[in-house]
């Protein structure tokens, strides 16, 4: 066999894998997105399982032990036991005991607010203690948070709030006398523009 012949007959060879899997890279691209758009059905004629539903729980007051996320707010029947009932898509759910956990919670925030207060100590002043403030006695509110309050956080913090009264009104309702060019001096330069700023998510959500 001579040398070009040689050549011609591995340049064929190659042409033809190289078309071959061309071919089959091509089928394999198409296959996988039809796969994809139509999975349910190529499992159901398989009678490919993707999951098994465990409902070993049966009848029972107390369902499978299947929770990943144990709550210490759960009823519990006579032996001690979680109660289980089934939700509207038959599914064991344990039932939580909303009254404890509403009474936990509460707790914990009188908690986290006493162990966040800041005590002041209560000096004389002019031979007598400074609080609580006589009637008539005069406060000034530093700060933009005296305008522009901050109730709660975002997201999973945020709370609802209505409040007519400004720190101004609850303090003169009080009987105080306000300092009215400081108060007027914040109110003023939140409405040019100064005070808090939020910043932004992606979604444009302050």
């Amino acid at each position: 066999m001579t040398k070009p012949m040689f050549k011609k007959k591995h340049k064929i060879v190659f042409g033809v894998l190289a078309a071959v899997f061309t071919l089959l890279m091509i089928a394999s691209i198409v296959g996988t997105s039809i796969a994809n758009s139509y999975d349910q059905f190529i499992n159901a004629f398989f009678n490919v399982k993707l999951y098994v539903k465990d409902d070993s729980a049966g009848s029972g007051s107390s369902g499978a032990d299947a929770d990943y996320y144990k709550s210490d707010y759960t009823k519990k029947d006579e032996n001690g036991e979680t109660l289980y009932k089934k939700d509207k898509e038959d599914v064991w759910r344990p039932v939580y005991d909303d009254e404890a956990m509403r009474a936990n919670s509460m707790e914990v925030a009188k908690r986290v607010a006493t162990e966040g207060s800041v005590l002041l100590w209560n000096k004389d002043v002019d031979g007598k203690p400074a609080l609580p403030l006589e009637k008539n006695a005069g406060v000034s509110f530093f700060g933009v948070g005296a305008i522009d309050y901050t109730h709660h956080g975002g997201g999973s913090g945020h709370v609802a709030i209505t409040m007519n009264d400004t720190l101004k009104d609850a303090a003169v309702r009080n009987g105080l006398k306000v300092n009215n060019a400081l108060w007027n001096a914040y109110r003023l330069s939140k409405a040019d523009g100064y005070g808090r700023v939020y910043s932004k998510n992606a979604a444009g959500n302050s």
